[in-house]
């Protein structure tokens, strides 16, 4: 008779698994970026298809400026992260699990800054899973999952196995860092491997730490040709608008003060790439075609030297627009594009997070289903009767 009871508890828990397996969850990213800090909900079932979702929080759900701005004033972490979760309760989903991530701009903070705003972070709400400095390596990881099985996938998850094998590579330009990730192919350096339903990804994440769009303008605020022509200097000059000069000096930050490391032709040659971060909005505010190619934006850039700053513009943006587009221009150049075409998106790193914590809590139970945690169970269950 126990032996029976044994048997139907295990039916029991082994059913509840695949239930929990199939069905749809809501989880919660703070970005907490170099200039402020977003809120994300994500709505992720996995079924007969993975599919993906973003609930809108509204305009509320983003807030200035960074958290690293209070790694001298912990006290104040409380009111930050409240103003967050107050938009998500708000929204009707108050008991969902939340994580903060915090990416380029926490990575110049002490450990003893970062942990005592951490410390603070957790404190708020048991609502809180996990707070930390996600390093550029993982970001461009969950960058290339939220381009591949994001809202918008590029690879389709069906029945637990991936139906379309052909994944895009990923560019990211943030504030302060700049990511490049891709599907290897193989192990190597640099190389993790990432399970997404029955498949497995060696993906090559690469982060540089100070290139991301507007560390890069810091370093050259004082150069007029890369600033639109008649654009007031802080010497007290004006701009001069040259495209071309401002990518050669580029060129040597990248190259030769960096080190940027250029895409393997194998790699570029199998695999699209797509933009996103400031790849995204300079696609954009140039009116590119999507796919593009590094002439393409080359040109729209030489358009752009014979056009004077317009001090009327209400544009905030516009005074960085002839840089970004001078910096995305040599950056593609550098990573060696020349006539492939770039994609762009709209997509965001936490997406990827989101799809990364619900596989790594699913492989668990797909272990249980192919019977491998059953037997740890059914030990343990065994010697406690």
């Amino acid at each position: 008779m126990a032996k029976l009871i044994r048997t139907l508890m295990l039916i029991c828990l082994f059913t509840i698994a695949l239930d929990g397996f199939c069905d749809t969850k809501y989880i919660s990213i703070i970005d907490a970026g170099s200039s402020g800090s977003r809120i994300h909900l994500y709505k992720i079932g996995y079924d007969k298809q993975l599919t993906v979702s973003e609930i809108d929080l509204g305009k509320g759900s983003k807030i200035h400026p960074g958290i690293a701005t209070l790694a001298s004033t912990p006290d104040k972490v409380t009111d930050y992260i409240n103003t967050l979760l107050n938009v998500l309760e708000s929204s009707g989903h108050s008991d969902v699990p939340v994580y903060l991530y915090a990416t380029a701009g926490m990575r110049t903070v002490s450990p003893f800054y970062q942990d005592s705003i951490y410390k603070a972070v957790r404190a708020v709400s048991e609502k809180i899973k996990d707070a930390k400095t996600i390093p550029g390596e993982k970001e461009g990881e969950f960058d290339w999952i939220a381009i591949n099985f994001g809202p918008k996938p590029s690879v389709v998850v069906a029945g637990y196995k991936t139906t379309n094998d052909t994944t895009v590579g990923v560019m990211d330009m943030g504030g302060a860092s700049m990511q490049v990730a891709y599907d290897a192919g193989a192990p190597g350096s640099s190389i993790n491997k990432i399970t997404i339903g029955n498949t497995v990804y060696n993906v090559y994440s690469r982060t540089y730490l100070g290139l991301g769009a507007d560390d890069a303008r810091y370093q050259f605020s004082d150069d007029a040709d890369c600033f639109f022509r008649d654009f007031p200097m802080p010497d007290g000059g004006y701009g001069t608008g040259s495209f071309d000069k401002g990518l050669g000096k580029i060129h040597l930050l990248l190259k030769t003060l960096r080190g940027i490391e250029p895409i393997p032709s194998q790699i570029l040659s199998k695999h699209q790439f797509a933009g996103i971060g400031a790849f995204f909005i300079i696609a954009n505010y140039l009116k590119m075609g999507d796919p593009f190619t590094v002439d393409d934006i080359k040109s729209k850039g030489d358009q752009m030297s014979g056009t004077s700053w317009d001090p009327s513009s209400t544009n905030p943006y516009l005074f960085s627009d002839f840089f970004v587009a001078q910096y995305v221009t040599q950056t593609l150049t550098d990573l060696g594009f020349t006539t492939e075409k770039i994609q762009v998106q709209d997509a965001s790193w936490a997406v990827g997070a989101a799809i990364y914590l619900r596989f790594n809590k699913y492989k668990q139970l797909q272990n249980a289903r192919e019977g491998q945690d059953l037997m740890a169970v059914r030990l343990k269950w065994s010697s406690s009767m």
